[in-house]
């Protein structure tokens, strides 16, 4: 839709619609006009979160968009005009350019509303959510959301309770039993399907019960909501999401969605195969400098945990004589470590050991940007990492990463080995979650490079 309000706008500028600005201005000025037009419209709208598919199910919303969206867009382009532009008619101009700036809306989001209608008749845009709790709160909700006019919008995968759940309801036919279960049914329902949206029905006074589901959920990637019927005072700061026509609490967001995902998944498959080119001389030569160094294989194959709690196996150039009894929990023990063999410490000294994780971004197992994987029994002093920070887990809702914030800012080997790095270095990553852009991550990308080329690289 961004693309389509912007081409329009651009299009309906070069068109000789008005006699005064054909007089004034060449189709040169015309078009710089319509890009000024369509870079505020579009602009606008998008702050204002405008481009959701729901908007365009309200023609109150769409009318609303469309004269605000205008009317900023018009505003600029008449600030311009009047700079630039002398013996002009503005006034004339600017009544007659809103008039056809809204009727190209009006006509775009007609097609928008029909596009969206089949889209929808075919179940394409459909939410899979996860119910938990079976309270008469969690029951509501799921009858809500299987109502017939919601079935093109939604689609429940199951409704999960904490075995620890004393208000279960034995109604019948409350719930898709061939998929219900406890929350551990859902981590593993999660790790190889889909999940876009969590509503947690539980009392907003359980804060214990709670705090205690959001945490053994953060990993899933997905939006999570408390139906505000269970909410006795509403939070003035919240976020309130519509869902089933109901409003909800948001408590917490699914990363990437929508262009976001699409912008991240062209990011790491355009730099990750460009690094791959660039890079594959240098790993010819450190793989040949392996093989003839040391006995064992050339690349180092890992269990680690990635996107959705789910194992992945991560490569690397081996530095360490191989040591099939190795778990990876407590790592290598500094640059005095003997099992490092020569040409290893050149690779750790230059990073050049974490390229082949190239392979696993083009895979689609990692991000070139992302929290770093740990392997799943990773110790910190003499605790598992997981048990030691509270939101651990939460990272797990993207792709891990070949760099990350964390590693951007030193938090890198053995200085997440304490409690205080390992708590550091998870507030970073969440803190990357919570706030990507896509210049965030070229950032992270510039300032990983600086920090390789430091002396406390290993």
């Amino acid at each position: 839709m961004m693309l389509a309000d912007g081409s329009v706008l651009i299009v309906g500028a070069a068109m000789p619609w008005h006699p005064s600005m054909d007089a004034t201005l060449s189709r040169a000025q015309s078009l710089v006009v319509g890009l000024i037009v369509a870079v505020c419209f579009v602009g606008t709208l998008r702050r204002t979160r405008s481009y959701r598919v729901e908007r365009y199910r309200q023609a109150s919303a769409v009318a609303v968009d469309i004269l605000f969206g205008s009317c900023v867009a018009a505003m600029f382009a008449s600030l311009v005009l009047l700079a630039f532009v002398s013996h002009l008619s503005l006034g004339a101009w600017l009544v007659s350019w809103t008039a056809l700036l809204m009727a190209l809306m009006a006509a775009s989001r007609l097609v928008a509303a029909a596009i969206v209608g089949n889209i929808q008749r075919l179940g394409l845009l459909r939410s899979k959510v996860a119910i938990i709790g079976r309270n008469e709160f969690a029951i509501a909700t799921l009858r809500r959301l299987m109502a017939p006019g919601m079935a093109n919008r939604y689609s429940v995968v199951g409704v999960y309770h904490d075995p620890d759940d004393t208000e279960l309801s034995h109604e019948p036919g409350a719930a898709p039993a061939h998929t219900s279960g406890t929350l551990a049914d859902l981590g593993r329902y999660a790790q190889d399907r889909p999940v876009d949206l969590i509503i947690v029905c539980l009392p907003w006074q359980s804060t214990e019960r709670l705090h205690r589901i959001i945490d053994q959920v953060q990993w899933i990637a997905a939006d999570v909501m408390l139906p505000i019927g269970i909410v006795e005072d509403r939070l003035p700061s919240a976020q309130i999401a519509l869902v089933g026509d109901e409003e909800m609490l948001q408590i917490m967001v699914r990363p990437f969605k929508g262009t976001q995902g699409l912008l991240k998944i062209a990011e790491d498959y355009l730099i990750g195969s460009l690094a791959l080119i660039c890079f594959a001389p240098v790993m010819l030569v450190a793989a040949i400098a392996i093989r003839l160094d040391s006995p064992g294989p050339i690349l180092f194959r890992q269990a680690r945990t990635g996107f959705n709690n789910k194992p992945f196996m991560i490569y690397k150039f081996r530095t360490m004589t191989a040591d099939p009894a190795d778990d990876g929990s407590v790592g290598t023990r500094g640059r005095q470590d003997p099992r490092i063999t020569r040409v290893g410490k050149v690779l750790r000294n230059l990073s050049v050991d974490e390229l082949p994780q190239l392979l696993n971004v083009l895979a689609g197992d990692m991000s070139v940007v992302g929290p770093r994987p740990y392997v799943p029994n990773m110790l910190v002093g003499n605790t598992l990492f997981n048990d030691s920070v509270r939101q651990f887990a939460a990272r797990h809702r993207i792709k891990p990463g070949i760099t990350g914030w964390a590693q951007a800012n030193g938090l890198r080997g053995s200085a997440v080995r304490t409690i205080d790095g390992a708590r550091r270095s998870v507030e970073l990553d969440i803190y990357y979650i919570t706030h990507w852009t896509l210049w965030f991550d070229f950032r992270i990308m510039a300032r990983t490079v600086m920090v390789l080329a430091g002396r406390n690289v290993f």
